[in-house]
């Protein structure tokens, strides 16, 4: 798993999946992540679009059906019943400036379609 964006380059050329872990990614280090000023939850959307848009294969995001209460990184965890809003962009990009082409939609419908590409912590299990 990727926190750092620059990192997508280099780890692509070594052939295997990345994961881009967007929840600690925004995580705000210094401020204990039970603070709400710990995280930076507005930005998620965007950096997670980032992400895909710059050929991360997956994305890894800590959910829980109340972040606030959540025991670890509840500053920058996404409310488990906001998920499936948050995913669809990501699975179905909007489309500016006209149709993409078939290899790059190929590309971002397949980077999904794995077990192993979409992975969330929810209460600390990892789902696949």
């Amino acid at each position: 798993m990727v926190v750092d964006p620059r990192s997508f380059y280099h780890l692509r050329k070594t052939g295997y999946p990345v994961v881009f872990d967007i929840t600690h990614s925004i995580r705000k280090y210094g401020i204990p992540s039970a603070d709400p000023r710990g995280g930076n939850r507005e930005v998620m959307p965007t950096i997670a679009r980032a992400g895909v848009a710059a050929g991360c294969d997956g994305v890894f995001i800590e959910t829980h059906p109340d972040p606030s209460k959540a025991l670890c990184d509840a500053a920058s965890q996404l409310c488990v019943y906001d998920l499936e809003e948050f995913l669809k962009p990501l699975l179905d990009p909007p489309r500016r400036g006209g149709p993409v082409s078939p290899p790059t939609h190929q590309r971002l419908t397949s980077a999904f379609s794995a077990p192993l590409r979409l992975a969330f912590s929810h209460h600390g299990t990892l789902s696949r």
